[in-house]
């Protein structure tokens, strides 16, 4: 039987909290989530605490257990991207090469010895590329290890800006995941992601959200300018910011788009059938983890 026709279950990890979302022929089956205490991930995006993270993620998956079960082989995970390496090589020959060629490629390209390397040709086929990530080999291997734990067998991971972009799945968006302690910016171009930014949130000055959405707002602008100045083509202004995160319904971040940055806010609109309760900027990673081609 075929995944699709299977429920999938997605799971993405923040600093402060994990988010499930069950996924069964293009409608979502089942959505929650639940608080991380403190420290349960380092500051680097790492496990810290394993034991009390697999705790949290049985406790989740017990409170899915009203009706049918939620699976729990094959989950698709998403993970901190902070650290993960990317880059982008040209995709000449690419067709011609088998697997064991595209991964001697991926790794010249990233060199780096203690890493898994994952890779894939994307973009249309005039600007096709080979999008190329390295993530550190103990990162990976600290979040399947807790799954394990937890009783959970891990079909793919992902990378949360990835799975942002095919959750709002425009060819050309700024994405703003604003979350309470790590602020991603992403610049989509052609459906790839042109340029993306980390930004920390966690700093004593950063306490109220007040202040930590001026400071989304100027690492943004900043991030448009940057790449502006760097690409061959400037971002127009029409091109619309979604928003995501738990700070996206913040009636401020969206005043600071439409006034500072002069960029309209974009409409979710996910290509799942979902709930009208479930609060899409905050799970929007979750449905752009089930349209995974694995």
């Amino acid at each position: 039987m075929a995944l699709w026709q299977r429920e999938r279950v997605t799971l993405v990890i923040e600093s402060e909290t994990v988010r499930l979302v069950g996924v069964m022929k293009g409608r979502v089956t089942r959505w929650g989530s639940a608080p991380l205490p403190p420290g349960t991930l380092d500051s680097q995006g790492a496990v810290g605490a394993p034991a009390q993270l697999a705790q949290v993620l049985e406790r989740l998956w017990a409170s899915q257990a009203l009706g049918t079960p939620a699976p729990r082989d094959r989950v698709v995970l998403a993970i901190p991207g902070r650290h993960i390496a990317s880059r982008f090589i040209p995709a000449a020959g690419a067709e011609t090469l088998d697997a064991s060629g595209l991964a001697t490629r991926a790794r010249e390209a990233l060199p780096r010895a203690d890493a898994y390397h994952a890779w894939q040709v994307i973009g249309a086929s005039s600007r096709r590329a080979i999008f190329v990530v390295a993530a550190p080999t103990p990162l990976v291997d600290g979040y399947v290890a807790v799954l394990a734990r937890a009783g959970l067998g891990v079909a793919a991971i992902d990378l949360k800006p990835l799975a942002l972009i095919r959750g709002v799945g425009q060819r050309h968006a700024i994405i703003v995941d604003a979350e309470r302690f790590l602020a991603t910016i992403i610049i989509v171009d052609d459906a790839l992601p042109r340029q993306v930014r980390f930004q920390p949130l966690d700093a004593s000055l950063l306490a109220a959200p007040e202040e930590k959405i001026m400071r989304i707002a100027e690492v943004v602008h900043n991030t448009i300018q940057r790449y502006n100045e760097e690409a061959a083509t400037v971002l127009h202004p029409a091109v619309p910011v979604f928003l995501t995160g738990s700070l996206a319904e913040h009636p401020l971040l969206r005043a600071a788009v439409q006034e500072v940055l002069r960029h309209t806010v974009g409409k979710l609109s996910p290509s799942l059938v979902t709930p009208p309760d479930m609060p899409l900027s905050q799970f929007l990673a979750n449905l752009g983890l089930a349209q995974k081609q694995l």
